[in-house]
């Protein structure tokens, strides 16, 4: 992702604190969660952009956060977000952000999105905290 976003023009802030705690999640399923909203944050985002990824504790669980500078979703694309088979891209099936919605429920957690204002947009998600064998 990293070589990708450097490939387009873009610098790419990935932002982990020290003393989070360890967590017991499916890490194929969220891998996959985070590639796609790196991918669509890197697509939308113009050469000399910026995309920011940001893990930090949110009361017992974690957030993270993927936000972008790029042009931000238009009104009435975002009401429809994340709805199976609906896309504005040329290519692609509109299975993307309904997938990762649904990881995120599945893991008991949340997604939304919101504007990073002026421009841009940030998708979070949150996870409860799922203590692992060494907490």
């Amino acid at each position: 992702v990293a070589a990708r976003a450097h490939a387009q023009g873009l610098a790419l802030d990935v932002q982990v604190p020290d003393g989070l705690p360890d967590a017991r999640w499916d890490a194929v399923r969220l891998e996959q969660l985070l590639a796609n909203l790196l991918d669509n944050a890197i697509q939308y985002t113009p050469a000399g952009g910026e995309v920011t990824v940001l893990l930090q504790r949110r009361g017992a669980g974690l957030q993270l956060t993927v936000r972008d500078n790029g042009p931000g979703i238009p009104p009435g694309v975002q009401a429809r977000l994340f709805e199976p088979f609906f896309t504005t891209k040329a290519e692609g099936m509109g299975l993307g952000l309904s997938l990762c919605r649904t990881v995120v429920e599945q893991h008991g957690g949340y997604l939304g999105h919101e504007p990073n204002l002026p421009r841009g947009t940030v998708f979070l998600f949150t996870l409860p905290q799922v203590a692992g064998p060494n907490t």
